[in-house]
Formats: C-alpha cells, sequence, structure tokens
C-alpha cells in the first residue's frame, strides 16, 4: 500500500512541476527596474498560488481515501500526508492574499503586482 501512496503523490507532484515550468517558460524578458520585476513576481505569486493551492486541496482528498484503504499505518501516513497538503494550500492562499498589500507597504502604491510587459 506505501508504493501506492508513493505512486499518488508522484502523479500529483508531476503536474504542479509542469505548471512552474510552463509558467517560467512565459515569462516576459527581464524588467528594467527593480521594481518592475517586483511588480512580475508578485504578478506570477498571485496567479500561480491559487490554482497550485486547488490542486493541493484536491491531491490531499484523493492521498487521504487512498489511504483509508490499507491498514492502520497506511492510513496514519496518508492521513499526516494530506494534513500537510491542506496546510500547504492554506498557507499558499493566505501568501497570495497579504504579499501584494505587503509589497505595497514597502515599496509604495505604484506596485501594480501585474507581469511587466516590456515593449
Amino acid at each position: 500500500m506505501g508504493n501506492l501512496l508513493r505512486a499518488l503523490a508522484l502523479r500529483a507532484f508531476v503536474p504542479g512541476l509542469l505548471l512552474l515550468s510552463l509558467a517560467h517558460a512565459v515569462v516576459p524578458p527581464t524588467p528594467v527596474n527593480l521594481i518592475g520585476g517586483i511588480a512580475t513576481l508578485c504578478g506570477l505569486l498571485s496567479d500561480l498560488l491559487p490554482p497550485i493551492c486547488l490542486l493541493l486541496v484536491f491531491s490531499a482528498g484523493v492521498v487521504y481515501a487512498a489511504g483509508q484503504v490499507g491498514g492502520a499505518e497506511t492510513r496514519a501516513k496518508a492521513q499526516g500526508y494530506a494534513t500537510a497538503m491542506v496546510i500547504g494550500a492554506f498557507i499558499g492562499i493566505v501568501l497570495s492574499i497579504i504579499l501584494p498589500a505587503f509589497l505595497r507597504a514597502i515599496y509604495g502604491s505604484d506596485l501594480t503586482c501585474a507581469i511587466a510587459i516590456l515593449g
């Protein structure tokens, strides 16, 4: 049953890596100044974190359900993995909400938290 959990965890982890690599591939050229770079980073995090958190919550449900099929040790491990995934999703959502306001407080109100497009 441990192999089943590993296989499910890998199936949840690999799409996340693919999403991150695709997001890295569509990043525009290097911004001209520091504020542009921080705005681009803020925009990417604001756009990527909520879908990744949603995938984490769905994956946690799958891992938890798969763990209920096995014995007591597998069930305990699956509950631990699922709890960690849900906590990670919660932290990601909190970061995506707080990060733009935090960066605007540090760098001024002219920070737009959008991907900078250079012309």
